[in-house]
């Protein structure tokens, strides 16, 4: 199969676009962890976790940024959410969870289980005080 010229540079650009946002998105993942490592104790998020950054949640009034970490400690799988402000600064904390989010759509956090799916609006201008995942509850712990 012959692609022509014009199709072979339509999908080179979209390769060059989509690592040039794999690199953005990791520089941004990157600099909120070293924002984590100052800011929280390193037992709280270890650098052998799973690192996952979503977009912005954003409403009408501010954006937050949530970056997920799974690792695995002596009571088994744990997820932890950190939370960070629109300056990307680490405003705080859910710990203890078992899933992981799914996406983020608007201001809004998905998490899927088998039975139901979960979800956490950040449409205040400071994170919910308490989420609900899954059937457990989880308070927000500010940063000290």
């Amino acid at each position: 199969m012959r692609i022509s010229h014009t199709a072979r540079l339509v999908l080179l650009t979209l390769a060059a676009l989509n690592c040039a946002g794999a690199s953005a998105n990791h520089s941004e993942l990157e600099r909120l962890r070293h924002e984590l490592n100052v800011a929280a104790p390193p037992e709280q998020y270890p650098d052998h976790a799973e690192y996952r950054l979503f977009p912005k949640l954003c409403n009408e009034r501010i954006c937050f940024r949530v970056l997920a970490a799974r690792f695995v400690t002596h009571e088994g799988p744990v997820v932890r959410l950190a939370v960070f402000s629109e300056g990307e600064h680490y405003i705080g904390s859910y710990q203890g969870l078992k899933l992981m989010p799914t996406k983020a759509v608007g201001s809004t956090l998905h998490f899927a289980t088998t039975t139901q799916v979960n979800t956490v609006r950040f449409d205040r201008t400071s994170p919910p005080v308490e989420i609900r995942i899954d059937g457990a509850n989880h308070a927000f712990e500010r940063a000290r």
